[in-house]
């Protein structure tokens, strides 16, 4: 619940400064909040799986959607049932076909 309100409140504040910021402003605390889960999950181990799943995040954090797809793809290879790695790779297609309508 405090994670929701947080996103929420986070949304409303960035949305007033533009869309353009307010996606951005979203996409970091996406990506933010889907590491420290990932860690949380990982423990002191890790793999490379977390590896690439870290990696996408700070790919999309950057704006390199391309980069971080071919991140969360590669995720996907070595856990293909996680689903940080299949909810940040949706995240990313539909960001990118937003772009992509953006450009019709």
């Amino acid at each position: 619940v405090r994670v929701y309100c947080f996103v929420r409140a986070l949304r409303e504040a960035a949305s007033a400064r533009g869309q353009q910021q307010a996606s951005a402003a979203m996409r970091n605390v996406i990506a933010t909040l889907a590491t420290l889960a990932a860690s949380a999950m990982a423990g002191a181990g890790g793999d490379f799986g977390d590896e690439a799943l870290r990696r996408g995040n700070q790919l999309y954090v950057a704006g390199d959607l391309l980069g971080a797809r071919t991140a969360y793809e590669r995720c996907l290879e070595f856990d293909s049932g996680s689903a940080f790695c299949l909810s940040n790779l949706a995240s990313v297609l539909l960001d990118l076909s937003a772009h992509s309508d953006e450009g019709d």
